[in-house]
This record gives structure tokens, C-alpha cells and sequence, in this order.
């Protein structure tokens, strides 16, 4: 399995930047052994990134990324 880079909220500057790794994360999700703090963890990230880019709650949501 290859790593990826994952940015810091801060170094995002676009939605669909945010977006895409979105839904890089839930397209990978089977394939990962998650703990609870990893979820937890990924849940903080995602809902981050939904304050930063307002547009993107309501689809995060929906698709069950926060």
C-alpha cells in the first residue's frame, strides 16, 4: 500500500482540492485497518476543512465523509 501526502488544512487553498481527498479517503476506506482515534482523527480533519470551505458541509454529510 502506498502512502499518501496528506495537507494540513491550512496549505488547502481550493474546495475542490478538499473535495478530492475526500473522496480519495472514502474510495480507499475498505482497504484501510482503522483505529478509533484514526476516525476520529480523519472525522476532525474532514470537519475542518467543511468550516474552511462552507460549501462543501452539506456534501460531506451526504456522502457520510463528517
Amino acid at each position: 500500500m502506498q502512502e499518501i501526502y496528506i495537507p494540513s488544512v491550512a496549505e488547502i487553498q481550493h474546495a475542490d482540492t478538499a473535495r478530492a481527498i475526500a473522496q480519495e479517503w472514502q474510495a480507499n476506506f475498505a482497504e484501510q485497518d482503522y483505529s478509533y482515534e484514526d476516525l476520529a482523527n480523519w472525522g476532525a480533519y474532514f470537519s475542518e476543512l467543511a468550516e474552511k470551505f462552507p460549501e462543501l458541509k452539506e456534501e460531506f454529510h451526504e456522502n457520510a465523509i463528517i
